[in-house]
């Protein structure tokens, strides 16, 4: 989940993560983004010109909230005046780990500068390749230590057969990638600010791509057991990862199809692909790792 900042009152959000980290007994990782959809913004009547500033502002002030301090901040976009303590107090010191979605240039730089760790949906592997070092720069100029700090998110279908997976995963994979034609449509239509740039070279681009594009380029993983394991370890061979984020369904696909995908990703992709799990962010063997996440 992905707390969309310029949307909420950084206060509110502080203390609930609070809450969150509580209730989960220290296991929340707080994912923060600043928004993409215009219709979003639009329904907020919030100016997606200022995203990236109600952004960086937001999360200053989270970061103080956590720190409980208390202090008063007039800002550009938010007023906070924080006079008590924070409760429930974090489980997790010095505070939650964050996890940020970043694909444009000045995403990365912030989320390095940071040392956060970094999402990207639909990211081409040079793409992500190209990222992950300009995010490896950025992280060593800052003094952090040169760890993979990328998290790809992948589309995924396990079947018994490489065509049975093609042909069960088609048409809802073609639904769900119907959505960057949205994207493509608030570009030409103007309604993807300035500050979009990116996206508005992004989105047309992915839309262009046909179904044995998508396939071929590993921007989803279809397949029998064996295929799969193969694209994930080839994927892996090429990136730096810290972490792979599948997410199995596909747009309207019926449960018993995503489930039967699951089961046989369990038993029969793991196995093939345990040497990988079993190693930290350091490369460095553990005896169980959060490496793969499934959604």
């Amino acid at each position: 989940m992905v707390n969309i900042l310029p949307f909420r009152n950084p206060l509110l959000v502080a203390e609930e993560a609070a809450l969150l980290d509580n209730l989960t007994g220290g296991r929340l990782d707080m994912g923060i983004g600043r928004g993409l959809r215009p219709p979003e913004f639009e329904a907020f009547d919030v100016d997606q010109q200022h995203s990236r500033e109600m952004f960086l502002e937001a999360f200053d002030i989270i970061r103080r909230v956590w720190a409980d301090e208390e202090f008063v901040h007039q800002g550009k976009y938010w007023t906070v005046r924080k006079n008590g303590t924070l409760a429930p107090p974090l489980v997790q010191r010095p505070h939650p780990p964050f996890l940020v979605s970043a694909q444009s240039e000045d995403s990365l730089r912030w989320a390095a500068k940071y040392d956060i760790p970094f999402a990207q949906i639909d990211s081409m592997v040079e793409q992500a390749k190209r990222d992950q070092a300009l995010y490896r720069e950025v992280q060593i100029a800052h003094g952090h230590k040169p760890v993979p700090r990328l998290y790809l998110m992948r589309e995924i279908h396990v079947s018994e057969s490489d065509v049975q997976a093609r042909d069960e995963a088609r048409p809802y994979l073609l639904q769900y990638w119907e959505l960057w034609n949205r994207y493509k449509q608030f570009t030409e239509g103007g309604r993807l600010a300035d500050s979009y740039d990116f996206w508005r070279r992004q989105a047309p681009m992915l839309h262009a791509m046909d179904f044995d594009q998508i396939v071929a380029n590993d921007m989803v993983i279809l397949g029998s057991p064996e295929t799969v394991a193969d694209a994930i370890l080839r994927i892996a061979g090429k990136l730096e990862l810290m972490g792979l984020a599948m997410i199995f369904k596909l747009g309207a696909m019926p449960y018993d199809t995503v489930e039967r995908s699951m089961r046989l990703f369990g038993e029969e992709v793991v196995p093939r692909i345990r040497h990988i799990l079993d190693r930290d962010a350091h490369g460095d063997p553990v005896v169980a790792s959060p490496a793969l996440a499934a959604g």
